[in-house]
């Protein structure tokens, strides 16, 4: 069958207050299985042309919430031609809200993981099979939602995503080594699940609470596959490379020495300075850390046995070593007022973070938080295409959505036009010359917004 793996993300979106696109690792990985099943398969990032979709037989999405919008009207102006065309959407949104398939333009979806179970579905579309055996997807069927049950959980050891060389990295001018302008960023996964359980994280939809972790020979095999030159960035795109202290050893020891550019997502409940100290050897240039908060009352919440203190000291230790500091930090919990906001808002200039990636907290449909939500009666806005961690979508209690869009461009607006931060990159850029580039690009960007 004649594939077309998309995902509908606006490459025009706005940047102004994150300043990276997501990376779409998940579609990848369904493309390449499918194509390894024997089907032509191309992969896109953002809104194809009609041309090209109309040659297809099969139309798969990996959806968050911000892009449903966007898939379903892809889907409908497709189907206004070639009604024959089959649609199936994956990814968090349809995992956490299967009633997606009702609407009549999409006609499956697939929970969890994609892989195995697209694969199948294909199978048993073309030849006639039974789709209730196909364990892991959701129809409609006389206007009622079918679910076959969930799939058991993948080995991902050994499985490989489909590398397309304008399709990762398409935009982005987040603080890496090398410099936006030349580098090459090639996002990797090296686990899969997350037993953490945060309550406004939707990866539990797709991956599951079990960690499953690929073997380091593996990881390191895949990189090795896919390095070109000094000016590749690797992004180690997990949220528990640390939680597992042998297995995140033996990944370094088959680094260090080979002079790769290396990125990772960081659990500063963690993180030390050993671990800092052998990040730094081989290679780490990024650390993205899931800080959410320096408000104490909103850490006892959502990251129990972190402190502000614990995070200042890790954050400080990494910036020594010549090592960005990306702080991820959510504002707008039901419990937030605006004047805790405001406070611990103004705080994070103290705090050694180098880019600030500064969240709406957003109830995703299928986490704690949105369940939490709506239990106490909170009504959600419908607009489903304002889902992107920019927007606030529910009623929250004191604060309206335009009060807090504006609370949200004030914090990073006065946080890079801070003295502090100025020095902080600065002193980053003499101590560490090979960064000052990076620091350059970055500065004239942050200018521009």
């Amino acid at each position: 069958m004649r594939i077309a793996a998309i995902f509908p993300a606006d490459i025009k979106q706005d940047v102004e207050i994150d300043l990276s696109i997501e990376q779409a690792l998940g579609i990848a990985y369904v493309a390449q299985a499918a194509k390894n099943a024997g089907h032509q398969v191309n992969l896109f990032y953002g809104i194809p042309s009609l041309e090209k979709l109309l040659d297809c037989d099969v139309l798969a999405f990996s959806s968050l919430t911000q892009n449903v919008p966007t898939t379903i009207d892809i889907s409908r102006k497709v189907k206004k031609f070639k009604p024959e065309i089959i649609t199936v959407v994956g990814g968090s949104h349809i995992s956490g809200d299967k009633s997606l398939v009702l609407d009549g333009y999409i006609d499956y979806g697939v929970v969890g993981e994609g892989e195995q179970t697209f694969v199948e579905l294909l199978y048993a579309l073309e030849h006639g099979r039974e789709l209730s055996n196909v364990k892991g997807i959701v129809y409609a069927k006389n206007e009622e939602v079918i679910f076959t049950g969930n799939r058991e959980r993948l080995n991902p050891a050994g499985l490989r995503p489909m590398r397309v060389a304008d399709f990762y990295g398409i935009y982005d001018a987040s603080l890496y080594y090398p410099a936006p302008s030349e580098r090459r960023f090639i996002p990797i996964i090296a686990s899969r699940g997350c037993g953490k359980g945060c309550e406004f994280c939707d990866s539990e939809l797709i991956w599951g609470k079990k960690i499953r972790y690929r073997t380091p020979a593996d990881i390191t095999s895949e990189i090795e596959e896919l390095y070109q030159d000094e000016n590749d960035v690797f992004m180690l795109d997990d949220d528990n490379f640390f939680l597992n202290r042998r297995f995140f050893k033996e990944i370094l020891g088959h680094l260090i020495g080979k002079n790769y550019n290396l990125a990772s997502c960081g659990d500063i409940c963690l993180a030390d300075i050993k671990i800092l100290r052998l990040l730094k050897q081989a290679g780490w240039t990024s650390l993205l850390w899931g800080i959410e908060s320096v408000n104490p009352h909103v850490l006892k919440k959502e990251k129990q046995g972190l402190t502000p203190e614990k995070i200042h000291n890790t954050l400080s230790n990494s910036e020594r070593l010549g090592i960005f500091n990306h702080g991820m930090v959510m504002i707008g919990f039901d419990y937030e007022t605006e004047e805790s906001i405001l406070k611990y808002g103004s705080e994070l200039i103290k705090y050694p973070i180098h880019q600030l990636r500064l969240s709406i907290a957003t109830p995703f449909i299928g986490t704690k938080f949105y369940e939490r939500l709506k239990q106490n009666g909170h009504l959600f806005n419908l607009d489903l295409s304002k889902w992107d961690t920019g927007h606030l979508v529910y009623d929250h209690p004191t604060i309206s959505p335009e009060r807090m869009k504006e609370l949200q461009y004030k914090i990073v607006s006065d946080f890079y036009s801070s003295s502090e931060w100025d020095k902080r990159m600065n002193e980053m850029a003499r101590q560490f010359p090979k960064l000052r580039k990076s620091i350059r690009e970055f500065r004239d960007f942050i200018q521009t917004r």
